[in-house]
This record gives structure tokens, sequence and C-alpha cells, in this order.
């Protein structure tokens, strides 16, 4: 699930990650749970059918996501709806009180992240530790601004958040990343740095479409 990691989410979403042995249930997907209102999730909805395409500025590379919800699963006690996306990658996914939790498979076994709590105060960190993940084993999560506008595209968004995203392995940074998530859409730009601070690439949002 490397995209999804390296955006979103590197967005996948993304883009990536260690071996763990969490419980893990459902080897077939069942009927999709009715969660109401995907648009709920307010800075990060998760709708079938859904639609977003970003550029990559290191390769130039177009990423399509598109949605389909195929049904649910259980990880650790916790539901979570089992998307297929564009590239025939799956993401498990679970959005409660504003929470957006993912899990995937990275080859290695299954990575969970909290990749954003969208109602914490400016300043509010926490925390995801990934034992074994050959890249990062840890990823210290901050809001540090809300009620931005912000022009990604050649779109304004407006009521933007940020989270800053801090990779580190035993403890020491090897890179980080500012990512901004507009109400009603998602993810919407993502500047990855390396350790110094240098900008290594950046995945925008380009267009999207949401039912």
């Amino acid at each position: 699930m490397s995209k999804y990691s390296n955006f979103l989410f590197v967005v996948i979403f993304a883009v990536v990650l260690f071996s763990c042995t969490k419980p893990f249930s459902s080897e077939t997907a069942v009927p999709p749970t009715d969660y109401g209102n995907c648009k709920d999730c307010k800075f990060n909805p998760w709708c079938e059918g859904s639609e977003y395409t970003y550029t990559d500025s290191a390769t130039g590379e177009i990423n399509i996501l598109n949605y389909q919800i195929i049904g649910d699963t259980t990880i650790d006690g916790v539901d979570y709806q089992v998307t297929l996306l564009a590239d025939n990658d799956t993401v498990y996914h679970n959005c409660s009180f504003n929470v957006t939790k993912i899990a995937y498979n990275n080859g290695l076994g299954m990575t969970l992240e909290t990749i954003l709590k969208a109602d914490a105060a400016i300043g509010e960190t926490w925390t995801d530790t990934m034992p074994n993940n050959p890249s990062y084993n840890s990823v210290y999560y901050t809001l540090s601004n809300r009620l931005l506008n912000r022009t990604v595209g050649a779109k304004l968004f407006i009521d933007v958040i940020e989270v800053k995203e801090d990779y580190r392995f035993d403890g020491t940074s090897v890179g980080s990343a500012n990512v901004y998530y507009a109400k009603g859409v998602g993810m919407i730009d993502r500047i990855a740095k390396d350790p110094a601070g240098t900008v290594q690439e950046r995945t925008i949002l380009e267009d999207y479409l949401i039912p």
C-alpha cells in the first residue's frame, strides 16, 4: 500500500511499511455495513466512487485514486471498510469521531496508522509505532494549524488543517511531511522533507470528484 502512505495519505493514502502480527480477521470481504453519511468524516471523506487526481513533483507522475468499497473487516476489534483503489491496492479505513485510521499490507505484514485527528487542538500530538518497519518504526504527528486558506493546483481551499508528520527510526528522524486537509475534500497537499528540512517531493491535488 505504498502509494497511499506516500500521499495520505504518499497518500498511498500513502505509498510503504512494516511487518506486524496484529490480529486480523476476514480473509474474504463481507457486504459493506451502512456507515451513515460518508462525508461525516469532515476533513477526510471516504465515499464510494470518489476520485482524486494527484501530481507528484519528484517524478511528474499522475496518480488517480478511485475508491471502490467492497466490504468490511475487523482489525484489533475495530470495524474497517475494505476499499479497492484504482491501482488494485487495498486499504482498510475507519473514521469515528473525526479520527481517521487506515491499515494496509506492505508485503511484510499489516501496518496500522492514525493519520488524522481532525478535531485535535492546535499543537496536539499523537504517535504510531510500527515495529520491524525497515524504513521507520514510529511516526509523530502534530496538528500544527487550522482554519487556513490554501491554493493548490489553481484551486482555493478554505478551512484547511495542517498536520506535521515526523518519521523516526529508533528515535532518530529520517524525514518529515507537512500534510494539508481541506474540509469536505480530504488531502490536498503533502510536502515531504529529508531530515535536514530540504523538500524532496510535493504531492498536490489536481482534481477530485466526491459523489
